[in-house]
């Protein structure tokens, strides 16, 4: 019954995101790098289509809280995540963004792990099935996955025993 429970919650949290989605699709990251940033093979083109981007405000929030165990709160457009979920457990999941069945995509972010140790996964939305999931080891980073099929997202995920502290400056998802 848990089982079903926890599947109805997730299927209820793709659709209400599902909105907001579609009008980031829109949206186009055209952002300089950081003083400082090389590029790497890890980084795409300053041109790239965003399809995603991490927003704080209120009228356009782009992720949603997964479970009792963790809290969110804004520090200077910055998102803070604390969580005393177990390891392994979904912490965060962004709204769905659209894709293309065997396309190469590429996860960017800067987050700083205050306390504990996280992972982020792209997560197949129509399957319910993983992708690709690294965990953040260094401040700024990024991965790239093959999309599997028209519908994903990513997800924060808890990989330590609990609790965990993380600060999200940004995070993004780009062609």
């Amino acid at each position: 019954m848990r089982g079903a429970i926890h599947l109805l919650a997730g299927l209820a949290m793709l659709l209400i995101s599902f909105g907001a989605t579609l009008r980031l699709l829109e949206y186009w990251d055209e952002s300089p790098a950081r003083p400082g940033e090389t590029s790497t093979s890890s980084q795409p083109e300053p041109s790239a289509k965003s399809l995603y981007s991490l927003s704080t405000g209120d009228d356009s929030k782009t992720w949603a809280v997964i479970g009792a165990d963790t809290n969110t709160t804004i520090e200077k457009g910055t998102l803070v995540v604390q969580s005393r979920a177990p390891a392994n457990q979904n912490e965060l999941v962004t709204s769905n963004f659209k894709t293309t069945a065997g396309q190469t995509y590429q996860v960017q972010y800067d987050i700083e792990v205050r306390q504990g140790s996280i992972s982020l996964g792209a997560l197949d939305a129509v399957n319910g099935k993983w992708i690709e999931v690294r965990q953040v080891t260094q401040r700024h980073g990024g991965f790239q996955f093959a999309a599997a099929s028209a519908v994903t997202t990513v997800v924060i995920v808890n990989a330590s025993a609990s609790p965990t502290v993380a600060k999200i400056a940004s995070l993004t998802v780009k062609e």
